[in-house]
């Protein structure tokens, strides 16, 4: 009788030891004029709710330099500086 309600016991603790969810915080309204993603190019992506967009920078990155393969089986990288 004893090892039936110790079993009992074992596999209803999990049950008592649960806990109430903590309540939500309520939620914050976000600016509709975020950016919501970037894209590969860099450009920023806006939401169709936003009516002034901010001014769009250009920005040009330098060109990356030229990279050649050499060495055994193509294995080493040099990069080559173009004349500026």
């Amino acid at each position: 009788m004893l090892r039936p309600l110790i079993a009992l016991l074992i596999l209803s603790a999990p049950a008592f030891a649960q806990t109430k969810a903590p309540a939500k915080p309520a939620r914050v309204v976000a600016d509709p004029c975020a950016p919501i993603g970037q894209l590969a190019d860099g450009t920023l992506v806006y939401s169709m709710k936003c009516q002034n967009l901010p001014p769009v920078v250009v920005s040009r990155a330098a060109p990356e330099p030229e990279i050649q393969r050499s060495g055994l089986f193509g294995m080493s990288y040099t990069s080559k500086r173009t004349a500026e």
